[in-house]
């Protein structure tokens, strides 16, 4: 090794050394966590630190503190001008290719130990396009969120714990971590919000979120669960309170009953397995939206179809049903149209639906119009249905259906006569040629009973 080499090596060293003693010093948590551990991330001089960060958020928070910054490189290293960088090409590059095709911003916000964790399972499922992001008053809880990233709620309200059962502080902590916040939804299209109620930081903290993100202009989802009735009046009261004000902040909002998911689960079921299965409907509902605009499929929409049918939808069904053999189109809308773990958990009364039809490449436009079909009849309103159908690589020999269903008011009597004439088309068509569309299908029955009523005049 040359002395030019060595020399090198010393020098970044003793910047190593002292980058590291800047971070120690920064009493910011959220401050220390956007700055780089890597000393190749900063370069030093005689009068200047430049610093390279890797997200817009992370520029964004480190020049609204640069002034602590500063004082904590004062300190350590000597006077120096701090400069932000842009966040490098290459991370530009990293991050548009994980959005592969899609022309909607998502990013998914767990708020709380329920959402949290929630969130967590999500990130195993690899779901293109979309940011999970861990959110709490609780630094011990964020330091296991297995999320892309964390969110820490202002630490001074709390003193870096959970809010302790106590929704105003979990309420106080977003209003005063406002600006944070709006850096992490500006911008994006959609934003879901999972929260578990009846505790402090979800039931306080998931309604300014939402509003927050409702300013920005994203489309705003909110799926919660209220507590099981044993755990007592005072959790289902605060959930109730939450729920209130969630409603009128979220453009959408679904209520997840863990006392429903304690009547239909198996008494030996597994406690992380019956909390997987209510995680289960958040995770349908990002995928289900998600793979509309993101996968290409045989029916794509833009996310301003999705955007029109559910923004200020109000409070929402979400149901997923998957067949395989004969009919499996038919038999999986059927299994969407119910959800026993929401309160609700019907689509009859809908207004507004999205339904998203998964299946590999042997699936049929046939066999989408007979679902969107059966899903409308049940709605049993004339509802604005709107549709995609993706197809997905080792999806074989099924189909999986997901419905959004929103809006919910009492059917007419006109709904009611649509119905039972829809119900009487269906008879006439189920169990046969299932391939052909709809209009084609009632286009042949219509020439059957014209050359039917001749056969009966010449007759």
């Amino acid at each position: 090794m040359s002395g030019k080499e060595r020399s090198s090596d010393i020098h970044n060293e003793a910047v190593r050394d002292q980058w590291r003693e800047v971070l120690a010093k920064l009493q910011d948590r959220i401050l220390r966590a956007c700055l780089p551990k890597d000393v190749q991330a900063i370069s030093l001089s005689a009068d200047r630190l430049a610093i390279s960060v890797d997200s817009e958020f992370k520029k964004e928070y480190c020049l609204r503190k640069q002034t602590k910054l500063e004082a904590a490189v004062a300190a350590v290293i000597g006077e120096r001008e701090v400069v932000i960088g842009e966040p490098p090409l290459v991370e530009q590059a990293r991050q548009e290719e994980q959005k592969p095709g899609t022309n909607a911003r998502i990013v998914v916000l767990g708020i709380g130990d329920g959402g949290v964790n929630a969130v967590g399972r999500m990130k195993k499922e690899k779901l293109q396009g979309v940011r999970l992001i861990a959110v709490d008053t609780d630094k011990q809880v964020l330091g296991i969120a297995n999320t892309d990233e964390t969110l820490q709620l202002a630490a001074d309200v709390t003193g870096g714990r959970g809010a302790g059962g106590d929704e105003n502080k979990g309420r106080k902590a977003a209003l005063d971590s406002r600006w944070e916040i709006n850096s992490i939804v500006k911008g994006m299209d959609l934003v879901f919000i999972t929260a578990g109620f009846g505790g402090g930081t979800g039931t306080g903290a998931t309604p300014v979120i939402a509003e927050i993100a409702k300013e920005s202009g994203a489309l705003t989802i909110g799926v919660v669960t209220k507590p099981f009735t044993f755990e007592g009046t005072v959790r289902a009261e605060r959930a109730e309170r939450g729920l209130a004000e969630l409603r009128k902040s979220a453009d959408v909002l679904i209520v997840i009953s863990n006392d429903r998911l304690l009547e239909t689960a198996s008494k030996g079921l597994a406690v992380t397995k019956a909390f997987e299965i209510a995680d289960g409907v958040l995770h349908q509902g990002v995928r289900g939206i998600s793979d509309l605009v993101t996968v290409r499929g045989l029916v794509n929409l833009d996310f301003a179809d999705i955007n029109n049918v559910l923004s200020g939808a109000g409070e929402a069904m979400m149901g997923m049903g998957t067949a395989n053999g004969e009919q499996r189109s038919l038999t999986a809308a059927k299994l969407a149209t119910t959800n026993p773990l929401l309160e609700g958990g019907s689509i009859r009364g809908a207004r507004r639906m999205i339904m998203n039809v998964t299946g590999g490449s042997d699936m049929t436009l046939g066999e989408v119009t007979a679902a969107a079909d059966l899903i409308r009849r049940t709605a049993a309103t004339e509802c604005d249905l709107v549709f995609g159908a993706v197809v997905q690589e080792g999806f074989t020999d099924g189909i999986k259906i997901t419905v959004i269903a929103a809006d919910f008011g009492e059917p007419t009597d006109e709904d009611s006569e649509r119905k039972k004439r829809a119900s009487h088309r269906e008879r006439i068509t189920i169990g046969k040629d299932l391939d052909v569309p709809t209009f084609l299908r009632r286009e042949q029955q219509q020439k059957s009973n014209s050359s039917e009523q001749q056969g009966a005049r010449q007759g």
